[in-house]
Formats: C-alpha cells, sequence, structure tokens
C-alpha cells in the first residue's frame, strides 16, 4: 500500500481503545505494526516499527537494507521469508518506587532484606527482575529535608560531587529542592569508569573510582600532557624526561638516560656511587674515585699518583721515565729505570766511574781520585780531582821512603840503606821499607879482618883486634880492607927482654929466649912479664906447665895458673899434663867491657877497646862493665863539627849532619862540615817550578813563598802551595756568589771569567761591565707589541722573554710556526669545526675573532643564562610546558622536536579551521545540539555543555541501555508507567527502589 496509508493506519491503531470486545469470548488486548516493507528503486527494504526489532540477535542497529544479502538487518530482496518479522523489542526498565517508613530500623530491615534477594526474580513469563537497589534515602533534619545516597550511588547531575543537607535554592547541586526531590531525581547507581576499555585515563595512568566520578593521576614517571587540564584521554600522560625537567636529578658527575616511565643514571668515567647499596641521585651522588689507591697501582711502578677529580695523573719518579715516552704513563706503560750513565752525558765528570742503580745511579771516584767537594756528590760540577797520597799521614809509603805525587796515583821509593819487605810487590804501608842489612846482604861489605855493625840504614866497619885500615882517611870498605898489624915491629918489644917475637895474622906470639922463661908462666910473655932465669919451678918444660906459677917448697912445689888461666882440669891439680890454659874472658865473662866496647882475648888476659864513636867514661881506669864506654856526642858543638846552616845529629857512635830545609852543602861531593858549609837553595830557579803552574815563586833564605796569581787559588786552602798543591783556576761562576748578577750566564776562563746577559735580557749600563752592581734587566719586548706579535695578538712579557697569543677567535696562519709579525694571527671560522662548536640543534654564525650560536626554531638554550656552545647545547623547547596557554584553552598541546602540535579536545574545533589553533585562534565549543540528526536520537533532549552535550529522555521515555550514556546508537524508548514524586510534609523518611524488569508489552499510554 502506499506510504501514506500506512501512516493512516498507524494514526487509527494509536486510537484505538484496548482491549476491544469482539464477542464474548474474544478481546482484541494489543495491535501492532511491526514491519513495513517498501520498494527503494530495485529493492526492498523492511524497517521495523518503533520498540520492535528483527528476531535475530545480531541486529541492533535498524536502517534500511542494502543489497547484500547478509546484511546485519536479517534482511533479503523483495519481502521477508520464513515468517521474519520485526519481535518486540524485549526492553530493560527501571521503576521507581517510593516507600514510606516511620522508622529509621526498618531501613537497615529493608536494606538487608533487598540484599538478600536472590536474582533475577521471575514475577511471570513475561517479566523477570534483574536487579533491585535502595537509591535514596530522604528523611527530616531539623526543619529541612536531607537526601543521602546510597552505597555506590551518587546524584545524577554532573556537577554535584558533594551530598549534603539541601539549601533553599532551586535546582541546588545537589539536585534537590526544599522537602523531597522533584522530577524524580533521585541518586543513579555509579558507575566505575576506571573499568572502560580503552581507559578513561590515557595510558600510563593509574585509575581511582569514586563515587559519581574517578581520579586519574599519571604513574611513577609520567606526567599530565597538559597541567593545567585534568588527566583524561585527551589529556594523556606524558613521559616525564627526568634528564631535563628535573635539575640536577642525578646528581654532579653523572650522565642521565631517559626512559620511559623512569630513567638511569651512571656515574661519569673516574666517578663511582657513595653508597653503592642506594640508586645515584641528588643526595647519593658520583664521587672522584681516587684511582691512586688502587691496587696494584694504575701507574704501575717506580711512579707517583696524582689524583684528579674524575681522573688521575702518573709522573715517574726522579730516575724513571715512561716506557713510551709518546703514550700517558699508565700500568700498561710503565715507568722504567734511566740509565744516566748511558743517557746523560759525562753524568759523574772526569776520573769517575758511573754504576746505574734502579731509579738513580751512583758517582765513584777511580782509584787515586777524590771528590772536590766531600759535602757534595760526585757530578760533573764537583769533579773527582787527584789525590796527593803523599801528603797522608801515616805516610802511604811507609817509614823510610820518599813519596812522589803522580796524576791519580803516586810513588814510592826507598831512602839509601833501605828495601822493599817483598821486592816483588811495590813499596806501600803494607809493603814497607825495610833496613837494608849490609852487613848480611852485601858480601864481604867490610872486606877481611872486620867486624861489620848494622844500624838504621847504614852500617859501620871496624878491623878486628891485631889488624888496622889500609887507609885511614878512608873508610874501612872491601877497597880499604883492614891488613894485620905486625906487633913485632913495635919498640920497645911488646915481648919484653929475652924474647923472641913472632908475628902472627892479626896477633903476635912472644916466647922466652933459650935459657930463660917468662917471668909469670902463667902470662903471656909481654913487656910485662919477661923471660927470667928457671929455678926449679922454672925448669922447661916447667913442671907445673905452661901458664902457671911454679911455687919451690922444700920437698915439692905448688901449680897455680896465672891471672887469666885456669886448670884444663879444674878437678885435679895442676900439672904437666894438666896445664893451665888461657881463659878467654872476651867468651867467659859475661860483658866483662860494657856496652858500646869491643873485647880482644890474650893469652892469659883481654883488651877491651871502645867502638868508634864512644870513649871510656874514666880514661884513668881501664875500660870494664863498671867503666864504660859512653857515646861520644860530637853535636855538643854542632857549629863546628857541620857548620852553619846544618842540623848536628847525635846517634849512638856516630853523628850525621843535615842542611836546614831550603839549604843544600857547597860541595855536594863532600860531607856536610865547617868547611864544606849548608848554604841557601834558591828553589824559584828550579826548573820544575815548586810553586807549581799559576803561581808566583819568591826566594827567601832557606824557603820560599808561593802566591797563586790573580784568577786562581791554592786547590787544598789548608795546605801551602806547592808542586803537589798547586794553584786551580778560580771558578768565580761557582765559588763567588752571584759574581754577575741575576739573570746573566758566567762564563768561566782560566785565571778569570766573563758574564753574559741571558737571552730576553740586557745590562743596565752599556758602559760598565757585567756584575751584581750592573746586572741585566729584562728586555721589555711588549712596549711595541704590533712589531713584535703583530695584530689580533697579545704580548705578554715576562722575565726573559715574552709570547704571543692570539685573542680569543684567532689562530695563527701557519700552525707550525711561533707567533710573529710575518706570522699573524688570523680569524679562525669557528663554525668549520668538526663536532659543532654550538653542538646539535643550532646555527653557527662566523664572525670577525669569534662565532655566534642562535638556536634553531623550536630549541633554546639548555641553560639560559649562559651563551650556547658544546657545553650548553641547543634543547628542544617543550612548547607545551614552557610557553603558558600556546594552544589556547580547550586543547592540547603535543611537544615534537623544535615543534609542536595542537589539537582542540573532544566537544572543541577550531575557530578559524584555516589557521594553525593557538591563543589567538582557540577551539571554540562545538554546538552537538545543532547536529542532524540528533546526537541523542529521537524523543530525546539535547542540552549543549561547554565540550560536550547532555542528552535527556522525554517524559515517558527512558535510555535503551541505561549503562551507556543517551545518544543516536542508545536511544530514548518508552516507558509504561511514570512515576512522580508527590510532596507529603508529614512523612518522616522516605526510600525510593529501582527494580528492573522486562516488559513484553509496551504503550504510550
Amino acid at each position: 500500500m502506499d506510504s501514506s496509508i500506512t501512516d493512516q493506519l498507524r494514526n487509527l491503531l494509536m486510537s484505538f481503545s484496548l482491549p476491544y470486545t469482539i464477542s464474548d469470548s474474544t478481546n482484541i488486548t494489543e495491535i501492532n505494526i511491526t514491519t513495513v516493507c517498501s520498494l527503494n528503486q530495485t529493492q526492498y527494504q523492511c524497517k521495523c516499527e518503533g520498540l520492535f526489532i528483527w528476531p535475530t540477535d545480531t541486529c541492533h542497529s535498524y536502517k534500511a537494507c542494502d543489497d547484500t544479502t547478509d546484511g546485519s538487518c536479517t534482511c533479503i530482496n523483495a519481502l521477508p521469508t520464513n515468517g521474519q518479522f520485526c519481535q518486540i523489542l524485549p526492553s530493560k526498565y527501571v521503576i521507581d518506587i517510593d516507600l514510606k517508613f516511620f522508622d529509621l530500623l526498618l531501613v537497615d530491615y529493608l536494606r538487608n532484606l533487598i540484599k538478600n534477594i536472590s536474582l533475577p526474580l521471575t514475577l511471570s513469563n513475561s517479566i523477570n527482575i534483574t536487579d533491585i537497589d535502595m537509591n535514596t534515602v530522604c528523611g527530616l533534619n531539623g526543619t529541612e529535608y536531607e537526601c543521602k545516597c546510597e552505597e555506590n550511588h551518587v546524584w545524577p547531575s554532573d556537577t554535584c560531587r558533594t551530598y549534603e543537607v539541601c539549601d533553599g535554592i532551586l535546582g541546588g547541586t545537589c539536585g534537590c529542592i526544599q522537602a523531597l526531590p522533584s522530577e524524580g531525581l533521585l541518586c543513579q547507581r555509579d558507575i566505575d569508569e576506571c573499568l572502560f576499555n580503552p581507559s578513561v585515563c590515557g595510558p600510563d595512568s593509574s585509575c581511582t573510582n569514586e563515587i559519581g566520578s574517578y581520579n586519574c593521576s599519571c604513574l611513577d614517571g609520567f606526567t599530565a600532557t597538559n597541567l593545567s587540564l585534568p588527566i583524561s584521554i585527551n589529556n594523556k600522560c606524558r613521559d616525564v624526561d627526568e634528564c631535563v625537567e628535573i635539575s640536577d636529578i642525578c646528581g654532579p658527575n653523572s650522565i642521565c638516560n631517559n626512559t620511559v616511565g623512569s630513567y638511569n643514571c651512571w656515574c661519569m668515567s673516574g666517578y663511582n656511587v657513595t653508597d653503592t647499596n642506594l640508586p645515584i641521585n641528588s643526595n647519593n651522588t658520583c664521587t672522584d674515585i681516587d684511582e691512586c689507591l688502587f691496587s696494584p697501582s694504575v701507574c704501575g711502578p717506580n711512579s707517583i699518583c696524582m689524583n684528579e677529580m674524575g681522573s688521575y695523573n702518573c709522573l715517574c719518579l726522579d730516575g724513571f721515565t715512561a716506557t713510551n715516552s709518546s703514550l700517558r704513563i699508565r700500568i700498561d706503560n710503565t715507568c722504567r729505570d734511566v740509565n744516566e750513565c748511558v743517557v746523560i752525558s759525562d753524568v759523574c765528570g772526569p776520573n769517575s766511574i758511573c754504576n746505574n742503580t734502579v731509579g738513580s745511579y751512583n758517582c765513584w771516584c777511580t782509584s787515586g781520585y777524590n771528590v772536590t767537594d766531600t759535602n757534595l756528590p760526585i757530578n760533573n760540577n764537583n769533579t773527582c780531582k787527584d789525590i796527593d797520597e803523599c801528603l797522608f799521614s801515616p805516610s802511604v809509603c811507609g817509614p823510610n821512603s820518599i813519596c812522589m805525587n803522580e796524576i791519580g796515583s803516586y810513588n814510592c821509593s826507598c831512602l839509601d840503606g833501605f828495601t822493599a819487605t817483598n821486592s816483588n810487590l811495590p813499596i806501600s804501608i803494607n809493603n814497607t821499607c825495610r833496613d837494608v842489612n849490609e852487613c848480611v846482604e852485601i858480601s864481604d861489605v867490610c872486606g877481611p879482618n872486620s867486624i861489620c855493625n848494622n844500624t838504621g840504614g847504614i852500617h859501620n866497619c871496624w878491623c878486628m883486634s891485631g889488624y888496622n885500615v889500609t887507609d885511614t882517611n878512608l873508610p874501612i870498605n872491601n877497597n880499604n880492607t883492614c891488613k894485620d898489624i905486625d906487633e913485632c915491629l913495635f919498640s920497645p918489644s911488646v915481648c919484653g927482654s929475652n924474647s923472641i917475637c913472632m908475628n902472627e895474622m892479626g896477633s903476635y906470639n912472644c916466647s922466652c929466649l933459650d935459657g930463660f922463661t917468662a917471668t909469670n908462666s902463667s902470662l903471656p910473655i909481654r913487656i910485662d912479664n919477661s923471660c927470667t932465669d928457671i929455678d926449679e919451678c922454672l925448669l922447661s918444660p916447667s913442671v907445673c906447665g905452661p901458664d902457671s906459677n911454679c911455687t919451690n917448697e922444700i920437698g915439692s912445689y905448688n901449680c897455680s895458673c896465672l891471672d887469666g888461666f885456669s886448670a884444663t882440669n879444674s878437678s885435679l891439680p895442676i900439672r904437666i899434663n894438666n896445664e893451665c890454659r888461657d881463659v878467654n874472658e872476651c867468651v867467659e865473662i859475661s860483658d866483662i867491657c860494657g856496652p858500646n866496647s869491643i873485647c880482644n882475648n890474650t893469652v892469659g888476659s883481654h883488651n877491651c877497646f871502645c867502638m868508634s864513636g864512644y870513649n871510656v867514661t874514666d880514661p884513668t881506669l881501664p875500660i870494664s862493665s863498671n867503666n864504660t864506654c859512653k857515646d861520644i856526642h860530637e853535636c855538643l858543638d854542632s857549629l863546628s863539627v857541620c857548620g852553619l846552616n846544618s842540623h848536628c845529629y847525635n846517634y849512638n857512635g856516630s853523628f850525621s849532619c843535615f842542611c836546614w830545609e831550603g839549604y843544600n852543602v857547597s860541595d855536594v861531593n863532600k860531607d856536610i862540615s865547617k868547611s864544606n858549609p849548608c848554604i841557601d837553595i834558591n828553589e824559584c830557579l828550579f826548573s820544575l817550578s815548586v810553586c807549581g803552574p799559576n803561581a808566583n815563586c819568591t826566594n827567601e833564605m832557606g824557603s820560599y813563598n808561593c802566591s797563586c796569581l790573580d784568577g786562581f787559588t791554592v786547590t787544598n786552602s789548608s795546605l801551602s802551595i806547592s808542586i803537589t798543591n798547586t794553584c786551580k783556576d778560580v771558578d768565580e761562576c761557582v765559588e763567588i756568589s752571584d759574581v754577575c748578577g741575576p739573570n746573566s750566564i758566567c762564563n768561566n776562563t782560566v785565571g778569570s771569567y766573563n758574564c753574559l746577559c741571558m737571552s730576553g735580557y740586557n745590562v743596565t749600563d752599556p758602559n760598565l761591565p757585567i756584575n751584581s752592581n750592573n746586572p741585566c734587566k729584562d728586555i721589555h719586548e711588549c712596549l711595541d707589541s704590533e712589531s713584535v706579535c703583530g695584530p689580533n695578538s697579545h704580548c705578554y712579557n715576562y722575565n726573559g722573554s715574552f709570547s704571543c697569543f692570539c685573542w680569543g677567535g684567532y689562530d695563527v696562519s701557519d700552525g707550525n710556526k711561533a707567533i710573529s709579525k710575518g706570522k699573524p694571527c688570523t680569524d679562525i671560522d669557528e663554525c668549520l669545526f668538526s663536532p659543532s662548536v654550538c653542538g646539535p640543534n643550532s646555527n653557527c654564525t662566523n664572525v670577525i675573532g669569534s662565532y655566534n650560536c642562535s638556536c634553531l626554531d623550536g630549541f633554546t638554550a639548555t641553560n639560559s643564562s649562559l651563551l650556547i656552545s658544546i657545553n650548553n647545547t641547543c634543547r628542544d623547547v617543550n612548547e607545551c610546558f614552557e610557553i603558558s596557554d600556546i594552544c589556547g584553552p580547550n586543547s592540547i598541546c603535543n611537544n615534537t622536536v623544535g615543534s609542536y602540535n595542537c589539537w582542540c579536545i573532544s566537544g572543541y574545533n577550531v575557530t578559524d579551521t584555516n589557521l594553525p589553533i593557538s591563543s589567538n585562534n582557540t577551539c571554540k565549543d562545538i554546538d552537538e545540539c545543532l547536529f542532524s540528526p540528533s546526537v541523542c536520537g529521537p524523543d530525546s533532549i539535547c542540552t549543549n555543555e561547554m565540550g560536550s552535550y547532555n542528552c535527556s529522555c522525554l517524559d515517558g521515555f527512558t535510555v535503551t541501555n541505561s549503562s551507556l550514556s543517551i545518544s543516536i546508537n542508545n536511544t530514548c524508548r518508552g516507558t509504561g508507567a511514570i512515576w512522580t514524586c508527590i510532596f507529603r510534609p508529614k512523612i518522616d523518611f522516605f526510600f525510593f527502589i529501582d527494580l528492573f524488569f522486562f516488559c513484553r508489552t509496551v504503550s504510550k499510554s
């Protein structure tokens, strides 16, 4: 039929009063138009009438069928088949029931009763109660009513957040009026928005449900994109870049790495966290690691470790150097020993031995040398000089020797009469000169018939008794020997009268003439024991034997030995056969003559002679042990013995003459004597100067005086100047403090010195020599800086020199040469450096002598109080955070690297869509209620709100799905009944109970 007829039929049916009685047995209780199908160009479309739906569970949207046979509305081309017609919509309804009680206990009773109902509760085939709730309790509080929502219920008004006593203002924030709520405004069950998916708060957030609302908070490490707006799906939680937004979050000496929702802190190289059990932060900062405390040492052996902030420095100990000098000293490039003996030329100076040690070296003087200043170490400034060993005491050569100093050594020779103890070894303190015993070591030194007496360094010769020297004017020796004395030539005769003298070698023999005999037969025949006539006792041979006395006696005779004789056998009487023998007093009587004497035995007696140089104490008495030979002191009259300028040295048995030092005998071929005296030696005439080189010699009587030439001084100031203690050059540069004055170089010359000003200095008065009173002063080269260093430079004068430095932003044009007028400082184009001097995200502009850094659009200096540089780089400007209200109200700002984006939040749109969103082109509210079709669907009221809208059903309608908001997809449907709140001033308590049930039959009346 025509569509207009369908409308007429629809109106007709709505006008029927039901039930309509047809007969006693038939009543029409319900008449409905369920399905209307009509041709739509080449196809049919079917549409369910209000409150009817397709019988399939999958159809939830009621629109015209398209040309697809499997569409969600389960319709086909042409008419529906198989009884597929629109069915009554099973609906969920909310019925509000007002209950009145007069006792508060009944409220608790009802509350517990409802809690114990088992749901769903079936009332009939078409009605099930699925939920029963107490939602609102109102009671009189003094003179006014107070309405409170039950647990998990809220006022339906979006602006009502607190539930207090209703005030007297109609439409108050609690949605109630004085007395009871009007228009059925009851508490609604709270919706837990935190269960929505996607989350109402957006990602990286925490949602906390509240009665009638919810609260969003960002997880740790996140913050709202726009801090001026609450957190929501449109103002999500963004990651907090703690490294940028929280100042010094990791503390000094650390590296901050931002992560999603958090961050990590690491200590920079050379630092470690103070407490390793806690994370790095501004309260547990990174402190410097003292690498110098590490074991083993980070610098290796033989080094000094110096800790620095975040690092360390290694230095080699004195005497050590880096193994590889081009690398830093480290455990893998340790300090090795410096062999100073090889590396440093002549480190110890001449006449020395250098011995390298680990970390140092030792210097020793070679044998025969000693260090110049024993208080200082040996080096090329304190060298080894020759030792004059001949000055040592005791002598290095020992006694009885002559020492001759040599460079680096010395030579020893023995005095005359002495020789080395061991002739195979050199003469020394350990191999001294011993006396040569000429009497033993020189064969026949005195010749025959002599006595040799050795003394220290000399010997004496005497002729034996009976002998005399051939030439008495010459000393006894093997060329002037002792010859026999012929005593028989003496007159008177040594034998006396009536005797015969027989000469013998070294002696003589006397015999009596026949008829004579010695007066005393016990004594040898001598002049004092002459030969006398023989009586009985004088018979020859004597009855007593020789050398005896015969005493005639009557009838007998007595024999006795003469003095100096003794019986051959003392136990027998003297007889011819026991003759008297001569007593050798020189042998048998100890020290018969005393010391310094010569004993000569004679037959029957002996003779004592004083040795040469000795004389008997009492010349009136014979020499004996009681009248001994004493030394003749020839030196008592030295002048008469030795002459002028001499010493006389007396010793036992002789004497010697020595010239005083500085004198010598007039005739060196003769002995010193009064007639051959000592005369002065002019030592200054010696071919080899006694004073040595660089000295003046002045002769004096018996001596001489040495003085050093100007510029020279004696080598050993504690000794006199001599050939062994010569005048050495005075090193004025060393020995005279500050001889040239400061800032000078002193050059020593032999006997003098020169002063030169150091480079960068000049003498104060050029007309005078350089010295401490006319010192070298600094040349101020920088007085004409331009001519010295050239343009764009600084000239810095300092003592003795100057330095040129390029101004900041300039450098020398040839980096291998020093700055000068010929090699001036030119501008550096810092903008060509890599990496950039300005850091990333910046523009570099070179200017003469400098450069300017500027951040790219959307970037700014990390520290705005400092200039942009590699250490203060350009960071992204978070315009959303740093520029207040950059996008304007009702917008969402999204920061990007170097820029940002603005979006209008839901419910708003930009004022001018041809321009970007900004504070001048803001987001304005969209009036959704002007949309067509209506955003709320049919049978609804749309109320525009800022950024949103509110949908409410017309009276007699309710939302299809009460768990969702009213919308085009969740429209308002008709209800079976309308309940109204009636003002009852005498009722104490009202309880509102929601009953949820399904109704099959729905009408609008």
